[in-house]
């Protein structure tokens, strides 16, 4: 059994990522059968002049046995300074794979995620897919994958949506040498009966590796939302220094 600890440090905000979106690509752990998992949390008061409060909590719990996987993710993220809040949000997420061969998967998932800066009180996902290693060697792998879901989302102004959307993906990990990797992951979400109003999330990361077990690298995020609640960007960014640790 492997278990992954992981800090990271946001050393370069240009705007904090509130994802919409689950990379639940990177969050897949390379473990043998039986339990895996990571957890990780942080409570910090600071006082200048406001009262900063930040509370982040993290716990991803995965079981393999034979063809099936189990995935079960909890997330929790709040900072307030004074009376406003920078971020609020979070999310739970269950997720069945079953592997059809070496190549081929089936997938099911529920998600349950609230995200206050956003705008959104409630979200609830449901639905299931294929997933594809379309190519596998040494030092770079490809996957593809694409899902139906049902989306039902509250708002903060109390209106309320019911909608279908697909969900297509590209994940590409890429060892360049021992010491350095890259990963980059994109999700294109368009509403399944009105295809302009489309969610894309793209992730891509740079890693070095400085001692046996210890990383660190630089990770850009960049989120787009065709029909966003009122108020909120269309476009939310962010760029991330990274220090990871794992044994």
């Amino acid at each position: 059994m492997r278990y992954y600890f992981l800090f990271a440090l946001l050393l370069i905000g240009l705007h904090p990522l509130h994802a919409q979106i689950m990379n639940i690509e990177k969050l897949r752990l390379e473990s043998d059968s039986g339990w895996a998992g990571q957890a990780k949390g942080a409570y910090n008061i600071n006082k200048s002049s406001k009262k900063i409060k930040q509370l982040q909590t993290n716990i991803h719990i995965q079981y393999k046995q034979d063809i099936h996987t189990f995935l079960m993710l909890s997330d929790l993220s709040f900072i307030k300074a004074g009376n406003e809040n920078y971020e609020n949000n979070g999310s739970q997420h269950f997720r069945y794979t079953r592997n059809m061969n070496d190549w081929m998967s089936l997938e099911g998932f529920a998600q349950f995620q609230y995200n206050q800066v956003l705008k959104v009180n409630f979200r609830n996902l449901w639905g299931g897919g294929i997933r594809f290693e379309a190519f596998d060697k040494d030092k770079f792998k490809l996957y593809l994958g694409n899902i139906a879901m049902f989306e039902h989302e509250q708002h903060k102004d109390k209106t309320k949506e019911n909608n279908l959307r697909l969900s297509y993906y590209i994940n590409l990990k890429w060892k360049i040498k021992e010491e350095i990797s890259v990963s980059s992951i994109a999700y294109f979400q368009p509403k399944m009966f009105n295809l302009p109003d489309v969610r894309i999330l793209w992730q891509s990361s740079i890693n070095f590796k400085v001692l046996k077990n210890l990383k660190v690298g630089v990770q850009h995020n960049w989120m787009h939302d065709a029909y966003p609640p009122e108020g909120v960007p269309m476009v939310i960014y962010s760029l991330r220094n990274t220090l990871s640790y794992s044994f």
